[in-house]
């Protein structure tokens, strides 16, 4: 990034600017809202009916440009997370307010944390134990900076093969390593940042380049994303050297992954040294994040994909072990390294909550197409209905054409021939990058 890119993210160093700038609330603010002022970013929190669910939710939603409301993505779960993790244990604790007003989690945090770290050694022990190489995916639903410190220094000295060669790949948690290097932690012992990249991206351009979809009758704008991931971000559209594939990761399940493995099967590269080559040749890993481990690798068989898989829906021991068995090469873990108390307790139960794009607005106007994730799909390629995530704030009746809409791409029955689907993917990615 140059300095013209972080002012604009950041602000300047004169007038440097925060991530949030205007702030309503429930009683007060009971729909979405766009902010006060252009560039701004808007926090709101209110009470309204999803009709999703069926029923009244809390919904806590950030508006803004993309470039900045992006970073709330982790941020705002992270704090949504902290404050329900601190207020369960406050109450299962009978921790009252002190004098001063403030919380007194020093009489229950200590052992928490302890309890988690314990979790934490025995996560990394079966995690060496099958040789996988992993990240720490960290900072969304932790309980706790500390934690999240703690979790870093360990699997940096830790996550280790029988012959001691270092499997840890590093840590999602930007935060947690420059805390470590500020704090004169030596460089050797704090681990790297790594990541691959979110479903965000997918579900954006699938409202801003929605008409290709319907005109293709496939998801071509996920494999969209990932040609512009592949362009612009680490990648930068080169991975002739074999030790660069690690740089270019795949997300297929945003609307199932056989409809994208579909998609992207029939296309190919549209510009620099990959020009012509196929698009699943320059992915360096495929990761799995919804769906059975078996029923992915199987996939990724059936479209001829060898690179290697990542496993990234961690849940328990067990998950880690068949993944190594099934041939796995990588995985991401998060609450699995420290926070679940599911992960060792079966009779345990975890917060959950994610946080998803749920309207795009293109030059100030809405996009006429709602962001859609599904998930992995069933064996017969239905929707599941747990899985089905959009804009709870719209009515039962665009919900129910919303999800027809989804299941047709996830159907993935192509309209148009291999050519005019090429035709699409080379015109969208040249209206991302101009001249480049």
């Amino acid at each position: 990034w140059d300095a013209a890119a972080l002012d604009a993210v950041c602000g300047t160093a004169a007038n440097p600017r925060t991530l949030v700038q205007e702030f309503q609330a429930h009683p007060e603010c009971t729909a979405p809202s766009a902010p006060a002022a252009p560039g701004d970013v808007l926090l709101q929190a209110f009470v309204a009916p999803d009709h999703r669910l069926g029923e009244s939710r809390v919904f806590i939603e950030a508006t803004g440009p993309w470039h900045r409301v992006t970073w709330l993505e982790t941020t705002l779960m992270q704090a949504a997370y902290e404050a329900l993790f601190r207020e369960r244990h406050r109450s299962k604790s009978g921790v009252q307010r002190g004098a001063d007003g403030k919380w007194e989690d020093g009489a229950w945090y200590p052992d928490w944390l302890a309890e988690a770290f314990c979790r934490c050694v025995r996560s990394v022990g079966v995690a060496s134990g099958t040789g996988l190489r992993g990240g720490l995916m960290t900072g969304r639903r932790t309980g706790g900076l500390a934690l999240m410190l703690l979790q870093s220094l360990f699997a940096q000295a830790h996550l280790k093969d029988a012959s001691g060669a270092l499997l840890f790949l590093g840590t999602s948690s930007v935060l947690s390593r420059y805390m470590l290097l500020d704090a004169g932690v030596p460089a050797e012992h704090v681990p790297r940042c790594m990541g691959t990249h979110a479903h965000e991206l997918q579900m954006v351009l699938s409202a801003v380049y929605g008409d290709l979809d319907d005109r293709a009758g496939m998801p071509i704008t996920q494999v969209i994303a990932h040609v512009l991931y592949f362009m612009c971000s680490l990648p930068q559209g080169d991975v002739q050297d074999a030790a660069r594939k690690v740089l270019m990761p795949m997300l297929p399940d945003t609307l199932g992954t056989r409809a994208f493995m579909k998609t992207a099967a029939m296309l190919k590269v549209p510009g620099g040294p990959h020009a012509g080559d196929a698009v699943l040749s320059v992915i360096g890993s495929a990761r799995q994040d919804s769906g059975g481990l078996a029923g992915f690798r199987a996939i990724m068989e059936e479209f001829g994909y060898g690179g290697a898989l990542m496993a990234s829906e961690i849940e328990a021991p067990g998950d880690m072990v068949e993944a190594q068995r099934l041939g796995y090469k990588l995985f991401g873990a998060g609450g699995f390294m420290g926070d679940s108390e599911k992960a060792w307790d079966e009779s345990k139960a975890n917060i959950s909550m994610a946080g998803k794009v749920l309207r795009v607005y293109v030059g100030g106007v809405p996009c006429k197409h709602y962001p859609i994730k599904t998930g992995e799909t069933s064996d017969s390629g239905c929707i599941k209905e747990g899985k089905f995530e959009a804009d709870g704030t719209l009515s039962a009746e665009s919900l129910a054409q919303v999800r027809d809409r989804a299941q047709t791409l996830a159907n993935a029955e192509a309209k148009v021939d291999a050519a005019a689907l090429q035709g699409m993917l080379d015109d969208a990615v040249a209206s991302v990058l101009g001249g480049r």
